[in-house]
This record gives structure tokens, sequence and C-alpha cells, in this order.
């Protein structure tokens, strides 16, 4: 079975570079703090948490 990554990023954390890769309308909300969806991995940027689905087939990858 494979894992489907989704990448996130917080938004105030979202420069020139990466907006071009922000998925609009595709956000989530974690402990008061909006993150953007984006279309692949950010250059660069370091790894804050990785979250797991319950029946392990969607992995959320939230970088810094």
């Amino acid at each position: 079975m494979e894992v489907e990554e989704k990448y996130y990023v917080s938004s105030s954390k979202i420069n020139a570079k990466i907006s071009d890769t922000v998925l609009e309308g595709m956000h989530l909300e974690i402990g008061g703090i909006t993150f953007q969806r984006l279309s692949r991995k950010p250059r660069g940027r370091s790894i804050q948490r990785k979250l797991l689905s319950i029946d392990n087939s969607t992995r959320l990858v939230i970088y810094r």
C-alpha cells in the first residue's frame, strides 16, 4: 500500500518562492494556526511535524 504525502507550511511563513506552489482552498488548522497546502516539497525547509492518517493511507508533512 502506497502512502500519499501532502505538504503544508504555516500561512505566516509563506514567501514569494513558496507562494507559487500554494494550492488555494486546501488548508488545515491545527492549534489555531492555519497551514496552506503545497503542490511540492518546499526546498530549504525543515520538517516541523509528520501526521499519519488512521488507515495509514495519507501522511501530512508540516514544514517550518
